[in-house]
């Protein structure tokens, strides 16, 4: 019995743990070192921050002043192509004008990243009439290029006033100046409705078969016949194909725009050649061309025919039967 219970007792304390403290001054230098360990890796921590900070500032702020402050990026170059009636040397003033000074008194404007093609765009569309588009490439890191297309002007069209001027479209795209001779207007045939009936350049359209008839015809006159004529063309009105014209020499001719242009030449040659010669045409008052296959003309002091008294007429085919009889 008493051997039962001092086995028992003799396990128990075998297998009991027994935990020792450290000594105090050995567990301070423990805690303290550990303390120390973490407050170095927290500061260098810190400090690997505020240096990374520093430096993406720093690559912001050098950025920003390259794009925007520096000259690196200023436009000093302006390439322009396309003009033919316009100046090159207008364009560009008005183009350095866009160019000059600052946005908010900070940003400069001739930075090839803020210039605003399309504020350049419409100063110089707003500028000049006779542009009709403008592209504009930014070629980095300075240079800008301007390719610009101009309007065909075709005549000046008058009905009443102002007149406009329109272009190979048949669009009106300005009021004419023939003092400025901007558009070239002082060159330009003239075309003028003679109802007098005012219109707005945003409801003046011409069709374009009518410019081409014009045009036709003032070329084939002055190379084929030799006969210059005024600037001047009129029209009863826009809408019909009666266009008449004068001769430099102080006679007329009218034209029809249904005849076409061939067959009209080929009846003016004939008539010239055959029954009016050049010592006549002094005296000529018109011809008209404006029937197929027949020519009707008068000359100054002929007499008025009773049936046309408004109009006294000879017509040619009639005239030269006569004198084959």
């Amino acid at each position: 019995m008493f051997k039962f219970f001092k086995n028992k007792f003799s396990a128990n304390k075998r297998s009991r743990v027994v935990r020792t403290l450290p000594h105090a001054a050995i567990a301070g230098k423990i805690i303290s070192g550990k303390k120390r360990g973490k407050s170095f890796g927290a500061g260098k921590h810190i400090w690997i921050k505020i240096l990374t900070w520093f430096l993406v500032v720093a690559f912001v702020g050098v950025t920003i002043h390259s794009l925007f402050f520096s000259p690196l990026l200023d436009i000093n170059s302006v390439q322009i192509s396309g003009t033919d009636k316009l100046g090159v040397a207008s364009i560009s003033e008005m183009i350095d004008a866009v160019l000059r000074g600052k946005y908010v008194g900070l940003l400069k404007k001739n930075n090839i990243i803020l210039a605003s093609k399309n504020n350049i765009e419409k100063v110089l569309m707003d500028r000049f009439k006779k542009i009709e588009s403008v592209e504009i490439t930014k070629n980095f890191p300075s240079e800008l290029l301007i390719d610009i297309k101009e309007r065909q002007s075709s005549l000046v069209f008058c009905s009443g006033e102002p007149c406009f001027v329109i272009d190979s479209g048949g669009q009106a795209y300005a009021q004419a100046d023939f003092v400025s001779n901007e558009l070239d207007e002082q060159s330009l045939s003239i075309l003028r409705d003679l109802s007098q009936k005012s219109v707005a350049m945003k409801d003046v359209s011409i069709d374009v078969n009518l410019l081409q008839f014009v045009a036709n015809i003032k070329n084939r006159l002055r190379t084929e016949l030799g006969i210059k004529i005024k600037q001047e063309w009129s029209t009863p009105t826009v809408v019909s194909s009666d266009l008449r014209v004068e001769t430099l020499n102080g006679w007329k001719i009218y034209f029809g725009e249904d005849v076409g242009t061939d067959k009209e030449i080929e009846m003016l040659k004939t008539i010239l050649n055959n029954s009016i010669d050049k010592t006549k045409q002094a005296d000529l008052e018109y011809i008209d061309l404006r029937l197929n296959n027949k020519v009707y003309y008068k000359f100054k002091t002929a007499p008025v025919v009773e049936e046309n008294k408004d109009v006294p007429v000879v017509e040619a085919e009639d005239v030269k039967s006569k004198k084959k009889k």
